[in-house]
């Protein structure tokens, strides 16, 4: 049986609601897993705080009971989302901190993440640089592993895909 995923990134300007909608579609969808792909932080809503924000997104992620990935994108601050993640990634178990391991072994793959961004947006005082330094010696199996990162990579020519 395939392991079905539902991926939510760049939400730092949607509402509260609208991410509580996002994980109800994609649970009635029926993935098994979630990944939050970075810039979760509300820096861009005028109606709520980053940090009131991103707490109702994680507890709407604890509510739904489905095992969650979440790391940092360009939008991030160390100071808030760190202690933030820590907390509930504690608190609850189905959120999983990728700020410390980024490999896991699943039944038929692993999966790899890359956390942070190689740009830090223009507000974020202190922000997660991406580093792949090493990213493949720690790869078990890459035939069977994917990979979720922040940033595109980038081609500068379509057939080098």
């Amino acid at each position: 049986m395939e392991t079905k995923y539902g991926i939510i990134s760049d939400i730092h300007r949607a509402k509260p609601h609208q991410v509580f909608d996002a994980i109800y579609v994609l649970k009635n969808e029926g993935i098994d897993k979630l990944v939050l792909n970075g810039d979760l932080v509300g820096d861009q809503n005028q109606d709520i705080t980053q940090t009131d924000f991103f707490e109702k997104v994680l507890n709407y992620v604890a509510q739904s009971k489905i095992e969650t990935y979440i790391q940092p994108g360009s939008h991030e601050e160390k100071t808030e989302f760190g202690p933030m993640i820590n907390l509930f990634s504690e608190k609850y178990n189905n959120i999983i901190d990728l700020l410390g391991e980024t490999n896991f072994k699943q039944k038929d793959h692993y999966l790899a993440f890359i956390p942070g961004s190689n740009v830090i947006a223009g507000n974020v005082e202190e922000g997660y640089i991406t580093s792949v330094k090493g990213f493949n010696k720690n790869l078990k199996d890459p035939e069977k592993t994917i990979v979720f990162s922040h940033v595109p990579r980038r081609f500068s020519n379509i057939d080098q895909t």
